[in-house]
């Protein structure tokens, strides 16, 4: 180790990075044997392990992460390879004689089978994702965990700690460092919780910042493509240009090829190291380790309580997120939408932990079975447990996935911390001492009004007339346009009546309706007589209805004649049409035929 500033605390050693905001300003190379705990997003940790100079293999839980670190090395004149599934073969990495090695978990053997490990470091970077995807990719794991002590040294990189108790046996007698930062700053989260309407929510912010509703880019993580997909079909709805507007980040895998192009047709993934736009999505590939850049990206982790790979990647990755848009000025805080899940419906930390063991227990009976049982029996036991968190295949194997208490318990815990991330010390605000935030609430956008204008839903007609006078009040009118052209009877009621008449009719449609058909000075009586009676051609309606519905409408109008029956052939032509009732009777009526005086509101 080439730096000094350390000091010993209890199990931990503390590395002290003084106002420095990079690793790299007080480090040369990272510990060996040890986890790393580098407090701070962004920080540069994986920086010191590309230029320390060592033959040094860079593991990565995801392939976004290796082209991000790709092109990174291609900037700085690093050689470097990749090794993925569709990365570099094994002849590739035996002729390589550059120093640094990019892999993934699950590929991480096949690198061992081609080089001499005793010669190379190994840097596990993000290693909070052991525990994190510990439901879903026991064998990834199980392949780092067989293969990191094959390294001539190791270190474990993280900037979400993973407590004690939850740590993975394998890692718990690991010499730990933690670096103590002098200018961190505590990231602000708003949270939104939702009961429905999940992805409705998630498109009217999104739509809000391409109208410019709220400032900046939305930069939306959430860990389903689906859920991406039934957003943005949303959007599609509202008339924007969603498509030229839209950058989706995913999995370079062909199912999701495959189901963009069939749900969202025109619409591609994308790499995240493309040019921002105003609305980005990303799923976990891209919530650690990855350097993103937009000074105008605001940031809005997404999670659905009903959906486990939502739930789980999501919640544990708040620290990772902040920040994780290197450049934005905004990166000190994120918006977090939810549904509730597991982690909400239990009080306290230890009944969760005995909701866990007991499904932990019932499990340990499936894989007893699966041990007596014939071939047929363990393939359809194999089949059952595809979506079971607390059962893993391994190498033909069904096994308890006793990981997944360490994963549920550090999920749990994580989502009650309060995160940070480093300041940059030249930033207006730069406060030394720090300032605490906690988690604000934060209010959801109602869906009356404006919002299911814009999603082409029937919107409220009471919010829809206070939003319109809001914004006719204001110097910020986005959306009066579309009000005035769905509802114009809205800015006719603005204009004619005034705001206080409005209000004294209640916002009520069919009131300021009438009130205006009194007021207007440039119709006749007959006129308003018809846009009072409203009938519509083809409407049949009995001697009586006609009688009383004229009475009605000249009292309306204040007219003092008294109506009579043949006063309707004034209005419309009718054709005499009578109707026989269930029990045999005839009724004398009549049917519209046609207006004899043009109708006048744009009904809706």
């Amino acid at each position: 180790m080439i730096y000094n500033n350390l000091n010993i605390k209890m199990n931990t050693t503390y590395i002290e990075a003084g106002d420095n905001t990079y690793i790299s300003q007080f480090m040369k190379e990272l510990p060996a044997n040890a986890i790393l705990n580098k407090v701070a997003v962004g920080a540069g940790a994986t920086t010191v392990a590309l230029t320390s100079g060592h033959k040094t293999v860079l593991c990565v839980p995801f392939v976004s992460l290796i082209l991000n670190k790709l092109e990174w090395c291609n900037r700085n004149n690093v050689s470097a390879i990749g090794v993925y599934a569709d990365g570099a073969k094994g002849e590739d990495i035996f002729e390589f004689r550059g120093n640094v090695i990019l892999v993934t978990w699950d590929s991480l053997h096949k690198v061992v089978e081609w080089i001499n490990p005793s010669e190379w470091l190994i840097v596990i970077d993000e290693c909070h994702k052991l525990i994190d995807s510990g439901a879903f990719r026991g064998e990834a794991i199980l392949n780092v965990l067989d293969n990191f002590m094959k390294f001539k040294a190791y270190t474990f990189v993280t900037a979400t700690p993973v407590p004690d108790e939850y740590q993975l046996p394998q890692l718990k007698e690991i010499q730990k460092y933690k670096i103590h930062w002098n200018n961190l700053t505590p990231v602000t989260i708003n949270y939104i919780p939702l009961e429905k309407d999940l992805h409705k929510t998630v498109a009217v912010v999104a739509l809000s910042h391409l109208q410019g509703k709220r400032i900046g880019n939305a930069h939306i993580f959430i860990n389903s493509v689906k859920s991406i997909i039934s957003i943005v079909k949303v959007l599609a709805k509202t008339g924007y240009d969603i498509k030229s507007n839209t950058r989706i980040i995913c999995a370079n895998q062909q199912r999701n090829i495959d189901l963009l192009a069939a749900k969202l047709p025109g619409y591609k993934r994308e790499e995240n190291t493309t040019t921002a736009k105003k609305i980005n999505f990303y799923t976990s590939t891209s919530f650690e380790g990855s350097d993103l850049f937009d000074t105008e990206g605001v940031s809005y982790v997404v999670t659905d309580g009903s959906l486990d790979y939502t739930k789980i990647n999501i919640l544990t990755t708040l620290p990772q997120i902040a920040g994780r848009i290197r450049d934005s000025r905004f990166k000190n805080q994120l918006t977090l939408i939810y549904t509730p899940n597991v982690y909400y419906s239990y009080t306290t930390e230890e009944e969760f932990r005995k909701a866990v063991l007991k499904a932990l227990e019932e499990r340990k009976e499936v894989v007893e079975v699966f041990a007596k049982a014939g071939k047929i029996t363990k393939q359809t036991l194999i089949k059952g447990s595809e979506e079971d968190i607390y059962l893993i295949e391994y190498k033909g194997e069904l096994r308890l996935n006793e990981t997944a208490l360490y994963n549920e318990m550090f999920n749990f815990r994580t989502i009650h911390n309060t995160y940070y991330i480093v300041k940059d010390p030249t930033a207006q605000t730069h406060n030394h001492n720090g300032i605490t935030y906690n988690y604000a609430p934060s209010t959801a956008p109602e869906f009356s009004g404006l919002n299911k204008l814009d999603l082409k839903e029937k919107p409220d007609f009471k919010t829809l007339c206070e939003e319109y006078i809001e914004l006719r009040e204001s110097p910020f009118s986005i959306g009066k346009d579309s009000i005035e052209m769905e509802y114009p009877v809205i800015k006719q009621a603005y204009e004619e009546l005034g705001i206080e008449k409005m209000k004294a009719l209640k916002f009520r449609r069919k009131d300021i309706e009438v009130e205006l058909i009194k007021q207007n000075k440039f119709r006749s009586e007959d006129w308003k007589v018809v846009q009072i009676l409203n009938y519509k051609v083809g409407q049949w309606l009995t001697v009586s209805e006609l009688k009383e519905d004229l009475k009605k409408a000249y009292q309306t109008l204040g007219i003092q004649a008294l109506p009579k029956g043949t006063d309707i052939l004034k209005f419309y032509e009718i054709k005499k049409h009578n109707r026989k009732t269930n029990d045999g009777t005839t009724v004398t009526g009549y049917k519209i035929v046609s207006h004899k005086i043009k109708q006048y509101f744009n009904k809706q």
